[in-house]
């Protein structure tokens, strides 16, 4: 069963996030970005973890980033220091 919860405006990813965690009403929640950056077919995989591995927390993390430039990257690391 899917919940689809529709903000009326943006206030912000986390925000988002709670309101998600607020209307959910079963044992998984699944957090995706719509912007096409997490893949729909790496659900599948994910819950299977969750289910068949008895993991209770499943996430997922770029090893690398093909379309960022070298100068944002490079900004990103500078104001980290």
């Amino acid at each position: 069963m899917f919940r689809w919860c529709r903000c009326r405006a943006n206030f912000g990813k986390e925000a988002a996030l709670m309101a998600g965690l607020d209307h959910a009403r079963r044992g998984a929640v699944l957090f995706m970005d719509g912007d096409g950056q997490h893949p729909a077919d790496l659900v599948e995989r994910l819950v299977g973890h969750w289910i068949d591995d008895g993991y209770d927390v499943v996430y997922t993390a770029k090893a690398h980033r093909d379309n960022e430039s070298l100068s944002a990257a490079s900004r990103c690391t500078a104001s980290t220091r």
